[in-house]
């Protein structure tokens, strides 16, 4: 496991930094560690800390497995409270999720236009190229054709007599 996350760290680091990502579910952690400490101190249906870091994991994600459940009005309007907290802190790793997608997806429409307007440059450079042999092509043509009439012509056959 070690090895495979040692390779995808600069993948996992970059998503973490971008929106704030990494920012968002340290605090939130932490808000889920102090609310745990803070329920097991609150509520007497929880015997240690690890009991109310438990339920509020399971609280905060709206698992709601019910094996620990608060006792007391106090508990009860503290878990209302985590739930909501937990609902906050999912949307905003949604909303960054999403944010993190579209980026991408922004990055590579970006790329793309960029590519096309290299082309449309290369295109346009050539089309000028070939109208100037075009325009010279049609000046050699017309140069050809006064030459041609003018040998044709029978007052300018005298005059080479």
């Amino acid at each position: 496991m070690l090895g495979i996350f040692l390779r995808v760290w600069d993948d996992v680091y970059a998503i973490l930094t971008r929106h704030n990502l990494g920012t968002t579910l340290a605090i939130g952690f932490i808000l889920l560690m102090i609310a745990g400490v803070l329920i097991s101190g609150i509520d007497p249906a929880f015997e240690s800390p690890i009991d109310g870091i438990w339920w509020a994991w399971v609280t905060v994600t709206t698992v709601g497995y019910g094996d620990l459940v608060p006792s007391t009005t106090e508990g009860r309007i503290f878990g209302a409270l985590l739930i909501l907290m937990g609902i906050g802190l999912f949307s905003m790793l949604t909303a960054s999720f999403s944010a993190l997608f579209i980026e991408q997806g922004e990055e590579a429409l970006t790329r793309r236009e960029q590519e096309n307007l290299k082309r449309i440059g290369h295109l346009e450079n050539r089309l000028e190229r070939i109208e100037r042999q075009l325009e010279r092509a049609i000046a050699a043509l017309d140069r050809l054709e006064d030459r041609a009439g003018a040998d044709d012509d029978p007052q300018h056959r005298k005059a080479d007599k």
